[in-house]
């Protein structure tokens, strides 16, 4: 369930980076949850 949740966090921030507006601390928390 935390791996789902983790997961669903992880592409809702590439999501929101691709389509709306480029943070630069993205990438980091894309990496922080998909560990």
């Amino acid at each position: 369930m935390c791996g789902a949740i983790l997961f669903l966090i992880s592409d809702a921030l590439l999501a929101w980076n691709c389509f709306r507006v480029k943070i630069k601390s993205t990438q980091i928390l894309i990496l922080v949850t998909t560990m």
